[in-house]
């Protein structure tokens, strides 16, 4: 080797030196960078989580332990049974079913799944997902479960790890149909009352769940059972309704309806004493037992467009022009403002005329008339001469009448125990001044004389304001429930017969009435002879009302009996019939027909 590559080698390698040197010197301050950010990124993480750590032990320790404990201990309710409904005679209108459904309440195992989806027939990875997605408590495989698999279910429960078999109660109605107007039903949704007694008394008979406490591990499995509350079965309710003769009753008020193509019926009997409602009929109705099963919408809404079913009850919530059963209740407003005597008489030559020359029609002609004849006969210008006055005698005047009405419980609730009852409307001067814009007329004050007009009322409200006169002068108010009972049907409670109001009209005046509506059945004249054919003396009055659609009419009976002392009383509504004929008469023949024959066969057997 030659100087000259000596001294190229040593340049070479003396810059080769300090190229490493550079390098080393460079990788150096790299370093101490790196390292000083990671030493601040590891401190701001450990501070971090230590402030972490701090909120949760110490500034939020509470509501993890509420949250820990209660994802610890599950809570569930032990089924217990809602309150029956009896009728008067202890036969059973509404009670429980039972039904089952199976329930995830735990963590299953592979084997415990394979079998539930062999046993209900469910695809195996499609219930395995199912149960890995759910997030609740408790998850529902299956419900309303049928008996052959509730038997195979029972008979394998101890295979099933994780499952439960859950009893659960459900409504059934005795003939719901029938008693649908008076029980109502069940929220499918809310397990409350809806309509009827289910909703007027669901104080008394919804049930109050036991509750029972679990304690889990993390695994879902459960380590020990406690009971927290005791379960409480729901209070039963007595009626005062008879369901032979609520049967019985459905069916004819059923059968005449259809007969003469009406749209609708009402029947109810009660006790004019005590105010105890036996029946209490509304035609077309609807089966309750319905809202007790799973429904689809479309189901529901074929359910409700049946020309069979109506939610609609006439009974208490149809306000009708009432016709001549208003006649008894006015008679007496004629006899204690002394406008008439028994004796005093008009003569119906078949109407009257109006001061604008128009002619107020009677339905015929009545001759010489006194109060019985035209109670009895139902003679309509007897009402219009001393209910608004003609020629030169002054009748009671509008607002006598409307005074009487309300007297008789009209423009008001019976208070009768069930939801929804309407008030009905005695109309004023002023109501119509103010509600129509014109003034009061002769002929308005005629048209409330014969129960027509403005005037609207509930067949229940006829019915109590009859009661009054057949009781010789006792408002009472109507009562479906007779008693509260326990599960021994001890009585816990009795509804005792409340008067609403007492003496507002004299016995004098009260005896000179029935006896015109006594005539009524006994007259040949009469417009109820057919009911002589029953087995008792019954006092009664007609009506037909005039509705202001075509030429329709409401046909109106209302009846009560035996005569000298009464102990039942009956009124019988058709709506929109097309003809004057006793179709009211014939459904009071065949019920309470019905009604004396079992009731003498009851006797007999006591």
């Amino acid at each position: 080797m030659d100087i000259e590559d000596i001294s190229i080698d040593s340049i070479i390698q003396k810059k080769h030196k300090n190229s490493i040197l550079a390098s080393q010197i460079r990788e150096t301050t790299i370093g101490e960078r790196a390292f000083v950010g990671l030493f601040i990124f590891f401190t701001l993480l450990i501070l971090t989580i230590l402030s972490v750590c701090f909120f949760f032990q110490v500034i939020d320790k509470g509501g993890f332990l509420v949250r820990a404990e209660s994802n610890k201990y599950i809570q569930k309710e032990i089924n217990t049974q809602r309150g029956i409904i009896y009728d008067r005679n202890f036969e059973k209108l509404a009670e429980n079913d039972q039904i089952f459904n199976l329930v995830l309440t735990g963590a299953p195992t592979d084997e415990s799944i394979l079998l539930v989806s062999k046993i209900l027939g469910l695809n195996y990875q499609e219930l395995k997902e199912k149960i890995s997605n759910n997030e609740e408590d408790d998850l529902y495989i299956a419900k309303d479960l049928d008996n052959k698999e509730v038997i195979v279910l029972k008979t394998r429960i101890n295979e099933l790890a994780g499952f439960e078999l859950e009893k659960k109660n459900i409504r059934n109605y005795e003939d719901g149909y029938n008693f649908s107007h008076i029980i109502g039903y069940m929220s499918k949704d809310e397990e409350v009352g809806e309509d009827g007694l289910e909703k007027e008394y669901e104080d008394y008979l919804k049930e109050i769940p036991g509750i029972k406490k679990y304690e889990r591990d993390a695994l879902n499995n459960i380590l020990s059972e406690e009971l927290v509350r005791d379960p409480e079965s729901g209070k039963s309710l007595v009626l005062n309704i008879d369901k032979g003769l609520q049967e019985k009753s459905a069916e004819v008020i059923k059968t005449v309806v259809n007969d003469v193509n009406g749209t609708g019926g009402s029947v109810i009997i009660m006790n004019p004493k005590t105010g105890e409602v036996l029946t209490l009929v509304n035609y077309p109705s609807y089966d309750n037992n319905f809202f007790s099963n799973n429904f689809t919408s479309s189901e529901y809404q074929s359910f409700i467009n049946s020309r069979e079913v109506s939610f609609f009850n006439r009974a208490i919530s149809g306000e009708y022009p009432i016709g001549s059963t208003i006649k008894p209740i006015l008679a007496t407003a004629f006899l204690e403002e002394g406008i008439v005597t028994k004796d005093t008489t008009v003569d119906c030559e078949g109407g009257i005329k109006l001061g604008d020359g128009t002619f107020k029609s009677d339905w015929t002609t009545h001759g010489i008339t006194n109060m019985s004849k035209a109670i009895s006969e139902s003679c309509d210008v007897y009402f219009y001469v001393f209910g608004g006055g003609y020629g030169s005698t002054k009748g009671l005047g509008v607002d006598k009448i409307d005074d009487y009405l309300y007297k008789y419980g009209f423009g008001k609730t019976t208070g009768i125990d069930l939801p929804s009852e309407s008030e009905g409307f005695i109309p004023t001067p002023e109501w119509k001044e103010g509600y129509k814009g014109v003034g009061w007329y002769p002929g308005d004050t005629y048209n409330i004389s014969i129960g027509q007009g403005y005037f609207k009322a509930t067949p229940l409200q006829v019915l109590t304001a009859t009661c009054a006169i057949a009781n010789n002068g006792k408002l009472v108010k109507p009562q479906i429930v007779k008693e509260i009972v326990d599960d021994n049907k001890n009585v816990l409670e009795t509804f005792e017969t409340e008067i609403v109001a007492d003496n507002f009209i004299s016995q004098k005046s009260l005896k000179v009435v029935q006896e015109g509506m006594r005539q009524t059945v006994l007259s040949s004249s009469g417009s109820a002879p057919s009911l002589q054919a029953l087995p008792v003396a019954l006092a009664a009055k007609t009506g037909t009302a005039e509705t202001g659609t075509g030429n329709t009419y409401h046909n109106w009976i209302v009846v009560y009996g035996p005569y000298e002392d009464p102990d039942i009383a009956m009124i019988v509504l058709i709506e929109h019939v097309s003809s004057f004929e006793g179709m009211t008469q014939r459904v009071v023949r065949e019920v309470l027909g019905y009604y004396y024959e079992n009731k003498v066969d009851k006797d007999e057997d006591n």
